[in-house]
């Protein structure tokens, strides 16, 4: 692919060059992702959130360049009603094709388990009927750390031996993986929560926060809230002192 390409996409007017270029890497960090892994036509996990609606409009550029077929599927939970009807309005809105699942769960514990557990079933069984083999989903940098962090937290490691020791190895979000016999793609765990939310503003890409996000009765939004900040604050402060 040539990167005058990325002509063919059309970007805001008044658009700085300096944003126009971060644009355009974004868009071709995902164009040679699905080069790389010779990718034709994917299916894209839609939650209307930040993450996925920026990842459905960096799938539509890539479509306006090399033709590659998306679609994105929502997988209604009904967990919080007044909030999946806003989402699926927003998800109507998306320059791509779109498919509403239902994948009921109840209330109850270990509630983000079992909705995950339901979620990727309902994509297996979607992209199955539509003979897709490979879907999308949009986890980011922040996600790969809090997932490090969990497991740390959990004592969860990979025991790595050698003749005469061993290390202990935590891995955080693998680029690929295979649920539910679906190849499930992440190409966007090299940007940050701040590049994806930068990247929406540039493109005025509309996108609605999930009031369940804010939650600390899960334990990925403990992390989110409380130990991420602590993390990064200590970062820059290191960063000044230096």
């Amino acid at each position: 692919m040539k990167k005058t390409d990325l002509n063919r996409i059309e970007y805001p007017k008044g658009i700085s060059g300096s944003d126009k270029a971060f644009v355009r890497r974004i868009i071709n960090h995902v164009r040679d992702f699905i080069n790389k892994n010779n990718l034709t036509k994917l299916a894209i996990a839609c939650s209307a959130g930040l993450d996925s609606t920026c990842l459905a409009d960096i799938c539509h550029k890539v479509s306006i360049i090399n033709g590659t077929k998306f679609y994105a599927i929502y997988v209604n939970h009904g967990l919080r009603p007044d909030e999946n009807d806003k989402e699926i309005e927003l998800i109507s809105k998306l320059p791509i094709s779109y498919l509403i699942a239902d994948g009921l769960v109840q209330h109850g514990t270990n509630l983000e388990a079992r909705a995950r557990d339901i979620r990727y079933s309902k994509f297996a069984l979607v992209c199955s009927q539509m003979q897709y083999n490979s879907i999308f989903v949009a986890h980011n940098a922040d996600e790969d750390l809090e997932t490090m962090i969990m497991r740390i937290a959990d004592n969860r490691y990979n025991r790595i031996e050698s003749k005469n020791s061993f290390q202990r190895v935590v891995y955080g979000i693998k680029p690929h993986s295979i649920i539910n016999g679906l190849n499930v793609y992440r190409p966007l765990l090299s940007f940050t929560k701040d590049d994806l939310r930068r990247y929406n503003k540039i493109m005025g890409v509309a996108w609605l926060e999930d009031s369940s996000n804010s939650s600390l009765q899960f334990e990925r939004n403990v992390i989110r809230h409380k130990v991420m900040p602590t993390l990064k604050n200590i970062r820059a402060n290191k960063a000044v002192c230096a």
